[in-house]
């Protein structure tokens, strides 16, 4: 029980990172592709097309990966009587 619930957190902690990683590049490579196109070359502004879209998927699997370890910790927590049935302190 108490390693399920390590994963989940360890999880959920990637997921989060994962989350602001990719909506911070994301918000760059747009910048990059519109607004400032004019002062960037060609290949870079490709480049950026590009990785709008793979930053833009990372978001997505972040968000579900989020969902997923979420509903998993309250599967954990719900199987448990109390709180203290977790070797783990809940948060």
């Amino acid at each position: 029980m108490c390693q399920r619930y390590r994963m989940a957190n360890k999880v959920k902690q990637v997921s989060y990172y994962l989350l602001v990683f990719s909506f911070l590049a994301t918000a760059a490579c747009l910048l990059i592709s519109y607004p400032y196109a004019e002062l960037f070359s060609i290949p870079i502004q490709v480049a950026a097309h590009i990785l709008t879209i793979v930053f833009a998927g990372s978001f997505k699997i972040a968000v579900v990966a989020l969902m997923a370890v979420t509903s998993e910790l309250k599967t954990i927590t719900a199987n448990t009587n109390s709180a203290s049935n977790l070797c783990c302190p809940t948060k």
